[in-house]
């Protein structure tokens, strides 16, 4: 149901941005912006996709010519995308840098805006075959219940089954499957980083009260989690990151595994 007197009420609000009320603009905080994701995140810089307003040629200029980015891979997007504005007050064009994984989740959250980003940028996306129905279903992906924004079917993606492995160039993901917050929500491993999507979050776990969700699913999946050997950096779908080794010790939703078939 919604909450509040308009659409722009909520009971939360989080946006990890960058606003200037400071002595810097556009070339410093997208300059910023670019070394915290490639140099201190290690993110691999073919991975990252700028975009930015569609009239914003500033911005699209030091994506290009000072940051170096590839112009095939600095996305012009409307209004709706690369425009803040909230009712009255603050308004104006944003840049976003968008992360490549090729892999989409089912409910309407996670995937808003995969049709658009897949066509601008060629994007491959993969989900589980039991979530696939809801890319082209506003009832299935729960858009029809929970979301106000209008809601755009995928038209393109190839479906994944069961554990298995997904092959980009130099970058090897390892899929697999834990179901629990939906029946085909799975993690995503390249490396030592885990995507968690709705499976794991910092200090807790996605909602298993959603049609197809399943409370026991879900404690079979974090098993999994916490038996994975070694620590893994964790991105989930929601919220900050975090790492394995910390969840094993402060998430109350592991607690019931420790102990057990730890070295």
């Amino acid at each position: 149901e919604r909450v509040g007197h308009t659409a722009r009420h909520g009971t939360y609000f989080e946006m990890l941005g960058n606003f200037s009320f400071g002595d810097y603009f556009k070339n410093e905080a997208i300059a910023w912006a670019w070394e915290f994701l490639t140099k201190t995140l290690e993110i691999p810089e073919d991975k990252l996709w700028p975009s930015v307003y569609e009239k914003d040629d500033e911005a699209y200029d030091i994506w290009t010519k000072k940051i170096g980015v590839p112009a095939e891979r600095v996305v012009r997007l409307g209004k709706e995308d690369n425009f803040w504005e909230h009712g009255s007050g603050p308004c104006g064009p944003c840049s976003e840098i968008h992360f490549d994984r090729g892999e989409k989740y089912g409910h309407f959250d996670h995937i808003g805006g995969v049709e658009e980003v897949r066509k601008a940028t060629g994007a491959e996306v993969y989900i589980h075959e039991l979530d696939a129905h809801m890319l082209t279903s506003e009832t299935h992906s729960l858009a029809s219940d929970m979301s106000f924004m209008s809601f755009t079917p995928v038209t393109d993606w190839t479906c994944v089954n069961g554990d298995c492995f997904i092959n980009d160039g130099e970058c090897e993901f390892k899929v697999l499957h834990t179901p629990g917050h939906s029946q085909g929500s799975v993690c995503y491993i390249c490396g030592s980083v885990i995507f968690s999507g709705d499976t794991l979050f910092c200090c807790s776990v996605g909602r298993t009260d959603f049609p197809g969700s399943s409370s026991a699913a879900m404690t079979y999946s974090l098993n999994l989690l916490y038996n994975l050997k070694g620590d893994y950096k964790v991105y989930p779908g929601h919220n900050e990151s975090t790492t394995l080794d910390y969840e094993r010790e402060a998430n109350p939703y592991l607690k019931q595994f420790r102990g057990k078939n730890d070295d």
